[in-house]
């Protein structure tokens, strides 16, 4: 008797153990666990000299530090092919202490020892120093990625 029970016990874990391959399994990327706050948020219009994406921002102070500047006109530099980065006017972190982010591509964060925005078109490793603020449109990421040199953006609200 004790056989079979072990026997069932041995089958039900093995069961458990095995998926569909249905659930989050099937999502390429994992998404910060943030990105549900950046519905609760404000869009921006990033616009390029040849289009325009959307930002989308999270709801946290920086972000919101963020959006009450705008309109800006920022310059953006490529840093280590892996990200856009800009120099805002004044501090956007100021006070606050970064929670740390695991970039993908469309990323929007703070690097809190030097203050600048940076905007992830590939995936990059988990960094303590990273603010997240939001996250730009596929189309926005497009318009980045092809960038290969020095560009100028405006950053405006948009119409919500």
């Amino acid at each position: 008797m004790l056989r079979i029970i072990m026997l069932f016990m041995l089958a039900a874990l093995m069961l458990t153990g095995c998926g569909t391959g249905t659930a989050d399994n099937s999502r390429q990327k994992q998404m910060p666990d943030n990105v549900s706050a950046v519905t609760a948020g404000k869009k921006v219009l990033m616009k390029f000299a040849d289009g325009q994406g959307v930002l989308l921002l999270n709801d946290s102070q920086a972000a919101k530090n963020l959006y009450a500047m705008l309109p800006l006109q920022l310059s953006f530099k490529d840093f280590n092919h892996t990200e856009k980065i800009s120099y805002p006017p004044r501090s956007i972190h100021e006070g606050l202490h970064p929670e740390g982010h695991q970039p993908v591509s469309g990323d929007l964060c703070i690097y809190a020892p030097w203050g600048n925005l940076c905007i992830f078109y590939r995936d990059y490793k988990m960094s303590g120093d990273l603010f997240y603020l939001g996250h730009l449109d596929a189309a926005g990421i497009r318009l980045l990625t092809d960038k290969q040199e020095d560009f100028t953006v405006e950053l405006i609200r948009a119409e919500q």
